[in-house]
């Protein structure tokens, strides 16, 4: 062979060797996170804002400083990001989450007015954990995600998979009722308290829990799963809240713009005062705002238990004796979120 060809060829591939190591080292590169940990394949193809969920995620139980902590970091991403901008959810070390967390991820991910006037790119994982993984297909989670690989609905009489709207919806609240008829072994008369609550619930949201300055959409979220001893329901608004939309007094509002003296427990007291049924509407229409207290006196008749109601900085809860305890939260949670339990 010619040396002058022999060298070209040898020339050739040595700078074809030299391309591939400078691309794999470009690539290495491009998977480093900014803490010099190597992101998901699915995040290397768009890179952008990165938030990891801790190991325990719910509202209602133990771990709800933390899942506070952790919806506080979405929407602030959520809410500094540009047009078309991409936000990566990092599920996989989760090893459990209860469904009243997973409608709250829906909502940020669907609710959050900036996600769909930027054109937000939102993207995630699945836990590792297979039963924190199976808590999140069954609760109806990809119904509102786009998720080629998880396609699977669940048509099972374990639950009614997290639902959301607009309106009131009667045939919702209906089929809620035929649920618990079903679960709990009732007849009509036994949940006849059941369907106006739900309705006035759903009719709160659309009436007077938006302002134009609201981070989210107008819209609510509904979920009920079977346990032995009844039916615990979940319910979401994404609104301004109860701290946020009841009447406060004059000398409320002046403790309200004096920092030094605002009390930890003022939205606590706000929702636990919304339960006992003070005039606090801010439609002050008198026939609005009734709802709270029935549902606070189903809760004192047995009809209901556990109930418990978190909204802006405030969490109350109502015990067996009809006394409400309230509980002041660390971080803010936009919107109002009902959890309760129909006993069977």
């Amino acid at each position: 062979m010619d040396r002058g060809l022999k060298r070209k060829q040898l020339n050739r591939l040595w700078q074809i060797a030299h391309s591939k190591r400078l691309l794999k080292r470009k690539r290495h590169n491009s998977k480093e996170h900014p803490r010099g940990k190597a992101l998901p394949k699915e995040y290397q193809q768009h890179r952008g804002h990165f938030v990891t969920a801790p190991h325990e995620l719910g509202l209602i139980g133990d771990y709800r400083d933390q899942t506070l902590t952790f919806y506080k970091e979405v929407l602030h991403v959520i809410l500094s990001c540009t047009v078309r901008e991409h936000v990566y959810f990092n599920f996989e070390n989760i090893t459990k989450i209860t469904n009243d967390a997973i409608m709250y991820i829906i909502a940020l991910i669907n609710n959050v007015q900036r996600v769909k006037a930027y054109q937000i790119e939102i993207a995630g994982n699945m836990p590792k954990d297979t039963d924190a993984r199976e808590v999140i297909e069954k609760s109806g989670f990809y119904r509102y995600v786009s998720s080629p690989g998880h396609r699977m609905e669940y048509r099972e009489t374990g639950n009614i998979q997290i639902t959301g709207g607009r309106e009131a919806d009667g045939v919702l609240a209906g089929q809620m009722c035929d649920f618990v008829h079903r679960v709990c072994n009732k007849n009509i008369n036994d949940t006849k308290r059941l369907f106006p609550m739900i309705m006035e619930l759903m009719t709160n949201t659309r009436q007077h829990a938006y302002s134009p300055k609201s981070v989210m959409d107008n819209k609510w979220y509904i979920f009920a799963e079977s346990f032995p001893d009844g039916v615990h329901f979940v319910f979401l608004d994404t609104g301004d809240g109860i701290p946020g939309t009841i009447q406060k007094k004059i000398l409320e509002r002046i403790i309200d713009k004096i920092p030094l003296a605002n009390d930890t427990l003022a939205d606590a007291k706000y929702i636990s005062s919304a339960l006992r049924g003070e005039f606090r509407t801010e439609t002050k229409k008198e026939y609005r705002g009734k709802g709270l207290p029935e549902v606070y006196n189903d809760s004192c008749k047995g009809t209901i238990s556990e109930l418990a109601i978190i909204s802006g900085l405030g969490m109350c809860r109502v015990g067996h004796d009809c006394k409400i305890e309230e509980i002041p939260l660390k971080s803010e949670f936009v919107g109002t979120m009902f959890s309760w339990k129909f006993n069977k």
